[in-house]
């Protein structure tokens, strides 16, 4: 009997505490529990703590579980048992279910099918969800969700990659709109994209999204989190690519110091890490610290399955990068060796380590063995090319599955052959190298017309420089071998080839918008976003060289807010892609002009153009006249940079002119014409005797020459008078241009505003004496000139504000103010303005990407406007490209810091010969020389009058006809006022007559 009360009382106990658990066990407070685990990434807690508390919380039929245990697994990457989970909370959903219970399970059956690679099975679940969903309210979560599924559905094809970047990019945004919790989702989108970016060799886009990427890891999970470290890791790599070993390194240790706690034995990334460190102290030449991490990373034993190759072509590159060609192969071979026995002879990785073994045998001198590699990789990078013939190369339309490798094996192959029959003297091979070279300009042409960020092109066009120079090598070789202008004329149009991109997109918008008919708030949704990039991204350069500590919570700000823009920029490019083919064909890949395009306009205007290619080991210029084309190779580079900057300083610093005339003078002398004799006496001397204007396309260092005072004789050592030195501008009228087609394209319309044709700026600096800046006594002077010769409007002192300036409307636009110059951030030199209620009075170079000033000339009547850091293929990056970003036809501005008195007198003088009807490069000739004529030995000297340059389109000034303007309706209505009032006159007379006559 007692042992029975003992059972029962043991019975009423345990059901006393399990209805006192069950009381505790809320649904809804444990699901909130498990929460909070997954917000702060603790994915393995979140596992350990459903599996502690399933009896209490869950049951085994328990829907909420299984979704629950799907969202952990899926974070924790284990699809196997995510997709178990998923289609165990299936099971367990019946008609009866509530709908958002419904769309829950096909969403996370889709996602689960979708990572093990079951296309169809997701797809189906996809589709099923958007169903149901047609039966409730959407929301911007589950809109994300979607897109996010599609996303992952899409990449599995090939074919579709890009349209599945696409959809994660909307997911990106939809989802950052709805403030969930979706943090993994979002940081593997953000990482796929950066890798995407990163692969596609789009290296700052790439950046981009790390950066993002480690930001939402850094706002949400613990600051020693495994995903932050991964995120510092990958931004580190890719600032490795880019060549920035110091940031790559400051990433690289952010990462170390967070798996530094926990390595494990077989962790591949900690060796990564470790080897990767010690790379980047190995070429920032720390020795000692390169050898520390080298030893950590042999510590740790890597398993035989794991892939050690990246880190042996890391270590070959610095070796190769070092003169050590014997050693790097010896590294390459090995991660080659690994790569074929795990990934095969087809697979990207193992062509991409082959070309390194190429590189490292063609810098060992085994020419033969490195062709046969590149061969090799140009085999397995395109689909439908087979051939092992070392002369072959894949057809025009052959797929191409790695278009990077592809173009390194193609450039380096055709260098080799190059190499090799100049040595032999074969012209088969000459021939071979040739076509090799303008294949691998082909796929680079296609590399810079992909939807890379513009960082991204001009990192690619600074690397062609070697692949150009090169190519036109070889064909120079041909037409000295066959004597056949088709080989100068596609010279010509290889140095063409990717010359200032960026700004021709920008130029052939207006165009393509007319012709392909795209809809104006596109263009406009593109414009903005392009503005507000470049806006964002000057602002953290500017926090980030601060003098003092950069304002960290602002920089982050500003570092997000980019990349959101980017982001959006960038699914806004895809989409004006897929909607509107014909305007992005027109803008980014435009077909080729033909030379005949160059010389019907040179012909025209009784014009030569002498473009300028500078290589890494010779200078050549091209001579194209309406008749010809001639090829000049530049002999001796010896002195010439030296001599550029010493002719520049004597011209810009009158204080050595003046202080010591005589050895000056001289020197002056001297240099003028020995540049002289090296950069144009050949040209000129096969230029026709009918020619008097020049178009330089100047390269790197000659950017900053003044080529209209160059000296066409050798100068007697007299009496030292610059008035009558021998200067080119005596027989030639010169202008500038980026590249030739910008050249050309900027001649092929005249542009004119619906208002005024003038407008005069003069702002004095005043309102902020921080600036310590003379005041300047004859800028009202200058532009009061303007008015009275062409009319229009002029502001003066606080009137002539930057808002009134963005809302020009003129066909000339003239800025007599300072500028403040930022030689290291070059985007931010700014003109300076009078302030007013919205702007701060500086109008930097970047503002002017956003307006659409689209006039004929601009006058910047200020210091250095024509400076600018050199960007290869890009040409000068400043005020001057700015407004040529901005839509102005012509500048005229100035190569060095002017005095106030003498510019005054000299654009008095280009806007009267300007006014009477001289092309822009002649009234500019005209100026000077009359200049020169009114001079006294002291006021002679180049500094004071030689500043000026013309770039662009160097046609006269077109004013409005008298049609295009208000007055023609009185033109047309005054005869017909005449008329009727002869016939009222002649009414009233015959009606006074008839009256006197009944009288």
């Amino acid at each position: 009997m007692s042992s029975l009360r003992l059972l029962i009382a043991l019975s009423f106990f345990c059901s006393f505490l399990a209805a006192i658990n069950s009381q505790n066990c809320d649904r809804e407070q444990q699901a909130s529990e498990i929460r909070n685990f997954l917000r702060i990434g603790d994915f393995e807690g979140a596992k350990e703590w459903l599996e502690d508390h399933s009896n209490c919380t869950f049951d085994s039929t328990s829907f909420d579980q299984w979704l629950l245990d799907f969202e952990i697994s899926r974070n924790r990457r284990k699809g196997r048992s995510a997709l178990a989970a998923a289609e165990r909370a299936a099971s367990l959903t019946d008609e009866s279910a509530l709908l958002d219970n419904k769309i829950e399970v096909c969403l996370a059956l889709a996602e689960a099918y979708s990572m093990r690679r079951q296309v169809a099975a997701g797809r189906q679940q996809l589709q099923q969800a958007q169903v149901l969903l047609t039966e409730r309210a959407s929301s911007s979560l589950l809109e994300g969700r979607i897109s996010y599924i599609e996303g992952i559905l899409l990449r599995h094809d090939p074919t579709q990659a890009e349209a599945g970047r696409a959809a994660f990019r909307a997911a990106i945004q939809q989802l950052t709109q709805s403030k969930g919790e979706e943090i993994f989702i979002l940081g593997l989108m953000l990482r796929t994209l950066g890798n995407s970016a990163r692969n596609a060799g789009d290296f700052p886009l790439s950046a981009g999204y790390y950066q993002q990427e480690l930001a939402l890891y850094q706002a949400n999970y613990p600051a020693n989190h495994n995903e932050i470290a991964f995120a510092y890791y990958h931004l580190g790599a890719v600032y490795y690519e880019m060549q920035d070993y110091q940031v790559a390194l400051d990433h690289f240790l952010l990462s170390f110091h967070i798996w530094k706690e926990y390595p494990t034995a077989d962790n591949r990334y900690w060796r990564y890490l470790c080897e990767a460190i010690g790379d980047m102290y190995w070429e920032l030449a720390d020795r000692t610290n390169a050898l520390y991490y080298y030893d950590l990373a042999a510590e740790v034993t890597s398993l035989a399955s794991l892939d050690s190759s990246s880190n042996l072509t890391l270590q070959a590159d610095t070796l190769l990068t070092n003169g050590q060609t014997q050693e790097a192969l010896f590294f390459y071979q090995q991660a080659l060796d690994f790569r074929m026995a795990n990934y095969g002879a087809q697979h990207p990785l193992t062509a991409s380590c082959r070309a390194y073994v190429a590189k490292a045998k063609a810098a060992n001198h085994d020419t033969l063995a490195a062709l046969a590699d590149y061969q090799s990789v140009i085999q397995s990078s395109t689909v439908d090319f087979d051939s092992s013939d070392p002369h072959d190369n894949p057809p025009a339309d052959a797929a191409v599955i790695n278009l990077n490798t592809l173009l390194e094996a193609m450039s380096g192959k055709g260098s080799l052959l190059l190499e090799l029959a100049l040595e032999q003297d074969d012209q088969t091979t000459l021939e071979a190298a040739a076509n090799c070279l303008q294949r691998s300009i082909d796929f680079l042409e296609l590399l810079r017309r992909k939807p890379l960020s513009d960082p991204a092109k001009l990192f690619w066009n600074q690397r062609s420089t070697q692949l150009i120079e090169a190519a036109i090598r070889a064909d120079i070789e041909l037409y000295e071998l066959y004597t056949d202008e088709a080989y100068l004329e596609r010279a010509f149009l290889t140095n063409e080839k990717g010359n200032s991109f960026l700004l021709l997109s920008a130029m052939r918008t207006e165009a393509a918008i007319a012709f392909a008919g795209v809809p104006r708030s596109i263009t406009d949704d593109e414009h903005e976003l392009r503005n507000a990039i470049l806006t964002y991204e000057q602002k953290v350069l500017a926090e980030e060289n601060r003098c003092q500590s950069a304002r960290e919570k602002q920089l982050d700000l500003w570092r997000e807010k980019l990349s959101s823009l980017r982001l959006e920029y960038e699914q806004l490019l895809f989409q004006i892609e897929q909607d509107y083919p014909s305007y992005f064909a027109l803008k980014f890949a435009p077909a080729p002009h033909l030379l005949s395009d160059w010389q019907s306009v040179l012909g025209q205007e009784q014009m030569a153009l002498i473009s300028y290619f500078q290589g890494e080991e010779q200078l050549y210029l091209f001579l194209l006249t309406e008749a010809t084309i001639q090829l000049i190779e530049v002999d001796d580079l010896s002195s010439f940079p030296q001599d550029i900057q010493l002719y520049m300083s004597l011209i810009s610093e009158p204080e050595t002119l003046i202080r010591n005339s005589r050895s000056s003078y001289r020197s002056f002398s001297q240099i003028g014409f020995r540049l002289y004799e090296q950069l144009l006496a050949k040209a000129l001397a096969a230029c026709p005797n009918d020619i008097d204007r020049l178009i330089i396309i100047p390269s790197a260092e000659l950017a900053s020459l003044p080529f209209s005072l160059l000296l066409q004789t050798a100068v007697a050592e007299e009496v030292a008078d610059f008035r009558k030195l021998p200067y080119l501008l005596i027989n030639y009228a010169i202008s500038y241009a980026s590249s030739a087609t910008v050249w050309l394209e900027a001649n092929r319309t005249i542009k004119s505003r619906t208002g005024s044709s003038y407008r005069g700026f003069a702002a004095n600096t005043d309102y902020d004496t921080t600036l310590q800046l003379s005041a300047l006594q004859y800028a009202e002077e200058e532009i009061i000139q303007g008015q009275s010769i062409f009319g229009g409007q002029t502001f003066v002192g606080p009137t002539a504000t930057e808002r009134v300036f963005r809302q020009s409307n003129a066909d000339i636009l003239h800025l007599a103010t300072h500028t403040l110059i930022d030689d290291e951030l070059p985007l931010q030199s700014s003109l300076l303005l009078a302030p007013d209620d919205t702007h701060d009075g500086r109008l930097q170079a970047f503002e002017l990407y956003e307006l659409s000033l689209n006039n004929q000339l601009a006058i910047l009547s200020a210091c250095a406007t024509a400076t600018g850091e050199w960007v290869q293929s890009e040409g000068q990056v400043g005020l001057e490209r700015a407004f040529q970003y901005a839509g102005t036809a012509a500048l005229l501005t100035t190569f060095w810091a002017v005095d106030d008195q003498a510019s005054a007198v000299l654009v008095q003088y280009f806007l009267e010969e300007l006014q009477a009807g001289q092309p822009k490069d002649q009234a500019l000739r005209q100026a000077k020389l009359r200049y020169l004529q009114i001079a006294d030995p002291a006021t002679a000297i180049p500094y004071l009058w030689g500043a000026y340059r013309l770039s662009g389109d160097p046609r006269p000034f077109q004013p409005k006809s008298w049609w295009s303007s208000k007055w023609w309706i009185a033109f047309l209505l005054l005869p017909v006022g005449l008329f009727l009032g002869w016939r009222k006159f002649y009414s009233l007379r015959a009606t006074n007559n008839s009256a006197a006559a009944s009288h």
